[in-house]
């Protein structure tokens, strides 16, 4: 929640929309065209990109025409930016196809290591900040709850990680049973969970996927969760309690999807039981995505 709070504010209050036209002409018109809309005297940040932006091009414009854009623009100068865009057009000579598009939100991607420098901001408050209060609320409850360690495992280090590495491979080979069995009577269980597969392995990718992402999860519904509601209806009610929680959530997309994240679930709650460490959680978690991550890439 307070993620989301934090991402809320920043796509509501920050500066980060975008005005969109698609042109075409001669290779020296778009040269022209290109660097005076990088360097356009009142809008600082301009781009122009061949063949870009097609997720937003129109149906009538060409897949090779040139994207001129101003990004990180308020919302009051959307309507200045749409006219700076058309005089430019008019000088250069360009022929530009019909209307405008204009992408609200347009944040920086973070795993884009072009745009780092632009998206540290959105970093901070969507993933650091909110997982500093996160850390602080659970280190304020752990003595009242009896919530085991963030980085000590009450056994063996090595039998704990050990147990975690062997989960993270039984997860795997859970995920690929339900998807094999979604394909079997997909028309009655629905899709098939897609999962998240980025267009580039890099690492970045990998300690989003791998590390934050488990981490923050495994937190809340292992660490968190399952030891609170064990002393409530006993640990196998509670490894299906913070499975369910786990699986509604995101909202799976099918019965499928709702079957694989329970199936996920389950096999993370099974480790925490076994050791009562969330390290050992977290690494289980992390190396399942990691594989998820190099088997899809691989197909």
């Amino acid at each position: 929640m307070v993620v989301l709070a934090c991402f809320h504010v920043l796509t509501t209050r920050g500066d980060h929309d975008r005005v969109l036209l698609w042109v075409e002409g001669t290779p020296a018109q778009l040269q022209s065209l290109r660097e005076r809309v990088m360097h356009h005297e009142v809008f600082a940040h301009g781009e122009a990109i061949a063949g870009g932006h097609a997720r937003h091009r129109p149906e009538g414009c060409a897949p090779d025409s040139t994207a001129i854009s101003f990004m990180r623009l308020r919302n009051f100068e959307l309507a200045a930016a749409r006219s700076a865009l058309d005089d430019l057009v008019r000088e250069a000579g360009v022929q530009a196809c019909r209307g405008h598009a204009i992408v609200f939100n347009d944040l920086p991607h973070p795993l884009d290591a072009a745009q780092w420098a632009d998206s540290l901001v959105s970093l901070l408050l969507v993933l650091l900040i909110p997982t500093g209060s996160v850390l602080v609320v659970y280190w304020a409850a752990s003595q009242q709850h009896g919530l085991p360690s963030l980085w000590r495992s009450p056994g063996s280090t090595g039998g704990a990680m050990a147990t975690g590495a062997a989960g993270a491979a039984a997860a795997f080979a859970v995920l690929q049973l339900v998807a094999l069995a979604t394909r079997a009577f997909a028309p009655w269980l629905g899709p098939e969970a897609s999962g998240w597969h980025p267009g580039t392995l890099s690492p970045p990718v990998f300690l989003l996927a791998g590390l934050y992402a488990p981490f923050l999860t495994e937190l809340a519904f292992r660490a968190w969760l399952l030891p609170i509601a064990s002393r409530a209806v006993g640990n196998v009610a509670a490894a299906f309690v913070s499975a369910l929680a786990g699986t509604a959530l995101p909202w799976p997309d099918g019965l499928g999807d709702a079957l694989a994240s329970l199936a996920f679930g389950l096999v993370m709650a099974a480790v925490f039981l076994r050791t009562r460490s969330l390290p050992a959680c977290v690494a289980a978690h992390g190396g399942c995505a990691v594989l998820s991550l190099l088997a899809g890439m691989g197909t």
